[in-house]
């Protein structure tokens, strides 16, 4: 009997998650946003297939929306250098969601490159703060 109520509380618990989710990626008009972090160059971080996955299966949930990619870099070096990096891992990004099924006219890439950086929390150290802007933010956006 206590396993079964078990098995019910984990059905239900998923149940809720799921309608959440939902909630959060889809039911409103407003866009929704995620983020794919980058350790250097243009590869995204390990963690980031399970956020390029679940904006892919959003994408075709809903296929009427569209994804903006942005890619930052830090703000050092050159700033012509950094557009490119930023372009290359905004096209990263849209490469796996093209692999994901994900029709190309649906997606713009942007490269603000390190003219768009996140503001540094106190006592963030500078190195710190500079690997924390490399990203691509995801916009999703409900048709107009």
């Amino acid at each position: 009997m206590a396993r079964a109520h078990l098995v019910g509380l984990v059905i239900l618990a998923v149940t809720v998650a799921a309608s959440m989710a939902l909630d959060w990626w889809g039911r409103t008009q407003e866009p929704q946003h995620a983020m794919v972090a980058f350790a250097r160059g243009a590869t995204p971080a390990e963690e980031a297939d399970a956020t390029i996955d679940r904006v892919a299966a959003f994408l075709h949930a809903h296929p009427r929306h569209r994804a903006v990619l942005e890619g930052h870099t830090g703000t050092l070096g050159n700033p012509q250098a950094n557009r490119d990096l930023g372009e290359a891992r905004a096209r990263a990004v849209a490469t796996a969601l093209i692999e994901d099924g994900i029709d190309r006219d649906r997606i713009t890439v942007l490269a603000p490159g390190g003219t768009d950086p996140l503001p540094r929390d106190e006592g963030e150290s500078e190195a710190a703060w500079q690997r924390r802007l490399g990203r691509v933010e995801i916009t999703l956006v409900p048709p107009s």
